[in-house]
């Protein structure tokens, strides 16, 4: 029973790593949008572009909440991966998350 909870727990720890990871990436390229946003933005102030200033303005609120959206999602995964560490039910606990392996993960 005990090595089928510790194969359990390690696949339920390479799950979370695996989400973690693409909530980085995808932190990643949420903040290169709202850079992207933002120096359009500044371009289309500087051409005195008020019609496109509105749009690329909007754009930058859009990317900037995508990005809070994606951090905060990598800050769960993040925490789903240290907080078993911290518990005396760690193997378990990990063994639970392996159940993520059988959850599609979410859309880019």
């Amino acid at each position: 029973m005990s090595f089928i909870i510790l194969v359990l727990a390690i696949a339920g720890f390479l799950a979370v790593l695996r989400r973690s990871a693409g909530a980085l990436l995808r932190l990643l390229g949420r903040g290169v949008e709202a850079f992207l946003a933002r120096e359009e933005s500044s371009i289309r102030e500087r051409r005195g572009d008020l019609t496109g200033l509105q749009e690329a303005v909007a754009r930058t609120r859009g990317a900037r909440r995508a990005r809070l959206d994606a951090m905060l999602r990598f800050a769960f995964w993040v925490a789903l991966l240290v907080a078993p560490l911290l518990t005396p039910w760690t193997a378990l606990l990990y063994a639970a998350c392996a159940t993520l392996w059988l959850v599609p993960p979410r859309p880019a």
